[in-house]
């Protein structure tokens, strides 16, 4: 049985890294279904044929997937990865706050002490105000109960640019990784990978250390 979650681990993460490859314009987080190879073949994802920004969570035997949509977060659940766009899904969230109704990216769903959470980035309609937000679901299903807006993740004191977040348990601490500005762009800007401990699942603890 190791073996077999090893294998199927294997396959997910390649498949994970093979449909990133979708994420052609980080504005529009935009794809197309076909890609061509270094020979010039074409050929298309078997499992999806479109999904930018990928997420697969594997939880009591279920995976739970996700990607960009934009305008609203999906989720799907399914026991055969292999066939997840033949499965269930359903729309988890349609925001109505201005602040973050718009271009919603990179959606990661979590089960943090019993409770789900996802984690994505929103903004105003200006990109330059993307931030980071968190829903939790309290219902041991996803697919049941109700995501509710926590918060909005405050990533440094000035709130500066932050996307694709995500969490990880290190020695019983939690953590969180962001792609973010230094300052407030001008005319250009420099994006960086930020990590800082976490006091709870929407809050942060440290100040955001630069990792690149």
């Amino acid at each position: 049985m190791l073996k077999v979650k090893k294998i199927v681990t294997a396959l997910l993460y390649s498949w994970i890294a093979y449909t990133m490859l979708s994420c052609i314009n980080t504005q529009t987080r935009s794809q197309t279904p076909e890609y061509r190879d270094s020979l010039g073949a074409t050929y298309t994802n078997p499992l999806m044929s479109y999904g930018p920004d990928p997420w697969a969570l594997y939880y009591n035997g279920t995976y739970y997937y996700m990607y960009t949509m934009v305008d609203s977060l999906v989720l799907w659940k399914t026991r055969d990865i292999t066939d997840v766009k033949n499965t269930p899904k359903k729309t988890i969230w349609i925001p109505t706050e201005p602040s973050n109704k718009h271009n919603l990216w990179a959606p990661e769903i979590h089960n943090i002490d019993g409770k789900w959470y996802v984690y994505y980035a929103a903004d105003d309609g200006n990109t330059d105000n993307h931030q980071l937000y968190v829903l939790e679901n309290t219902n041991k299903d996803p697919f049941e109960g109700t995501f509710t807006m926590k918060e909005c993740i405050s990533t440094d004191m000035d709130n500066n640019w932050a996307i694709d977040g995500s969490v990880f348990e290190h020695r019983g601490e939690w953590y969180m990784v962001w792609s973010g500005w230094q300052t407030r762009r001008v005319s250009t800007e420099t994006q960086c990978i930020y990590i800082a401990r976490m006091k709870n699942p929407w809050t942060l603890a440290s100040l955001r250390v630069m990792i690149s």
